[in-house]
């Protein structure tokens, strides 16, 4: 089972007919959780905790669950009879990726839509993949992927660029300001009991989370002088 590999494939179904955002959500959810317990299949997720997880209703989640199964994404078999523990769990795996089907793929889709490139005629199967993979932008992806928000956090904090260019639009002076700012979210964050965000939805939500606090700051600044000079 590799990792990239089941993100391709999620793609390339995605191209062929897209997904619901309720269907992207539980497969990088899954994924990531199948990842972060080495691999183990099958795994075991509750419907109850999951639709929390993913704040989507138990009949959403059921719904997205069998769009995967039917796509031939995942496989999963329901628990025989209700239960709280952890016989109540469904068993989750992913579907075993054929590496040749991947490459014909990954093959035929890069053909298509580069036939105007540099791609030479006599070029092999084998190179046009490698160049698929090298094109492809698994940073993206991996921003895309839902995780524990604590995790999000400490990995903007190592994001020296961002934290750069965040202290430079919003006029904080330094990067060591960006980093107190983006822990003063992620207490926000926390005392909202968020428990999940992707890197890309924690950026986006800080900025916009940043400029309003940004203008209470220099409100209440501007409140405070016109209070100290104010006549008796």
């Amino acid at each position: 089972m590799n990792y990239i590999e089941l993100i391709n494939k999620f793609w390339i179904a995605n191209t062929e007919k897209p997904f619901t955002p309720s269907d992207t959500q539980l497969y990088f959810y899954l994924l990531h959780t199948c990842n972060r317990l080495a691999w183990k299949v099958p795994f075991g997720q509750s419907d109850r905790y999951l639709s929390l997880a993913l704040n989507l209703s138990v009949n959403t989640l059921r719904e997205a669950k069998n769009r995967l199964k039917q796509r031939g994404l995942i496989d999963f078999k329901a628990p025989e009879k209700g239960s709280k523990g952890i016989n109540g769990q469904t068993k989750y795996c992913f579907t075993v990726l054929n590496s040749d089907t991947v490459t014909d793929t990954v093959t035929d889709t890069v053909t298509d839509t580069v036939t105007d490139t540099n791609i030479k005629p006599n070029k092999t199967k084998e190179e046009i993949k490698k160049e698929a993979c090298e094109n492809f932008d698994f940073q993206k992806i991996e921003n895309e992927i839902l995780k524990p928000i604590g995790e999000c956090k400490d990995i903007i904090l190592a994001d020296t660029q961002y934290l750069e260019v965040i202290a430079m639009n919003n006029q904080l002076g330094s990067v060591e300001k960006s980093k107190e700012w983006v822990k003063k979210f992620f207490k926000t964050l926390q005392n909202r009991d968020d428990k999940l965000k992707s890197v890309q939805d924690f950026k986006f939500h800080f900025a916009n989370w940043l400029c309003e606090n940004l203008k209470k700051e220099t409100k209440n600044e501007t409140g405070q002088k016109n209070s100290y000079f104010a006549l008796p």
